[in-house]
């Protein structure tokens, strides 16, 4: 097929997920009355046997590039090149670990035909598979929680703001993207907020995302407390880059009362929990708490999950807003005690942890 017949341009980034990539491909491979379209395989430097399981792979029904990074710079960057190498009209950003429903490509175009409007962006929405466990964790963070996806409080076919331009299934249209500077951020090194900042300076040029919820993919990643938190950790770090860019923003990726927490960590001079020794064996207490309850219902999990990804999201924000301080340590400490210790108490006051 020719690049004039192209209807949409799949940009996936790569790292280190050989594993799975073959059977994301074979999804690709098996879509039903799908227009003509592209996938464009960006491998940031994986180490892993994704440039093998990649050069292998032989498409029989889309166009397909792959294209490998000599150094990691982060989805990001990774996506930027996928752009510049697309040619259709509509671009449909996904993850690795995104498999596609058998109609994910015709339901991305035909949403894009029944709203036309160039700043109208698509978001389909993205499950766990039912073949991949899914522990208590995966149905918190994914549900009432909201930490990675919120659409249990979202409604088919309704607007919503930057911080749903979620690059696990969202497509726009190449025109907005190039009339806008629809560039990633690629100050952003982390799969943090870099789509969301994407979706912010767009919003501000007029992009509206429309909710599309029949537009189905399954997200394999299994997730833990463990890794989880360190993916917060992470968000709260890359949460202050993006304050720092849109103050604007600070509201919205801030929760009030335990900002106040963050303050109170460091204008208060009492030394609690400076020790770092102390300070690890209570955050392990606290992981070791929550873990023990992942295959198995608990009183107030949901509340203690909301706390313990919450104390972990801010303090990657303090490490990133106090780097260099000299008091980081103690704001660290006072910060555990004033958010996490209590956070433990109440939870264990409720279940005998095992």
């Amino acid at each position: 097929m020719t690049s004039e017949n192209l209807a949409l341009s799949v940009i996936m980034p790569c790292y280190n997920r050989g594993h799975l990539l073959a059977r994301i491909l074979r999804a690709y491979e098996r879509q039903e009355d799908a227009p003509p379209f592209e996938i464009i395989t960006i491998d940031d430097a994986s180490d892993d046997d994704t440039p093998h399981v990649m050069q292998q792979f032989v498409p029989e029904h889309f166009d397909f590039r792959y294209v490998r990074l000599p150094l990691n710079k982060g989805p990001a960057a990774a996506r930027n090149l996928g752009l510049s190498l697309s040619h259709a009209p509509l671009i449909a950003f996904v993850g690795d670990d995104i498999c596609p429903a058998a109609d994910f490509i015709a339901a991305h175009v035909r949403a894009h035909d029944c709203n036309p409007q160039d700043e109208i962006a698509v978001l389909g929405k993205t499950v766990w598979p039912i073949d991949m466990p899914r522990n208590t964790l995966m149905t918190h963070i994914d549900g009432v929680g909201a930490q990675q996806f919120s659409y249990q409080y979202m409604h088919d076919g309704k607007f919503y703001d930057y911080r749903h331009l979620y690059t696990s299934n969202v497509s726009l249209k190449r025109a907005f993207l190039e009339h806008n500077d629809g560039r990633f951020d690629t100050t952003f090194p982390h799969a943090a907020f870099e789509d969301a900042e994407l979706g912010w300076r767009l919003e501000r040029r007029g992009l509206h995302i429309r909710y599309h919820a029949d537009i189905r993919a399954t997200h394999y990643h299994y997730s833990t407390i463990w890794n989880f938190t360190e993916r917060q950790y992470r968000c709260g770090q890359m949460s202050w880059l993006f304050m720092r860019k849109h103050p604007r923003v600070f509201t919205r990726l801030t929760d009030r009362t335990h900002f106040r927490m963050v303050l109170r960590s460091y204008v208060q001079r009492r030394r609690i929990a400076e020790d770092a020794d102390a300070l690890d064996l209570l955050e392990l207490r606290s992981l070791d708490a929550a873990s023990a309850y992942e295959w198995r219902p608990a009183p107030r999990l949901d509340h203690y999950y909301y706390r313990l990804l919450q104390y972990f999201y801010y303090k990657g924000l303090l490490s990133a807003m106090f780097a260099g301080h000299p008091e980081l340590a103690r704001i660290r400490g006072q910060h555990a005690a004033l958010a996490l210790a209590p956070a433990l108490t109440e939870f264990v006051a409720y279940v005998p942890v095992t």
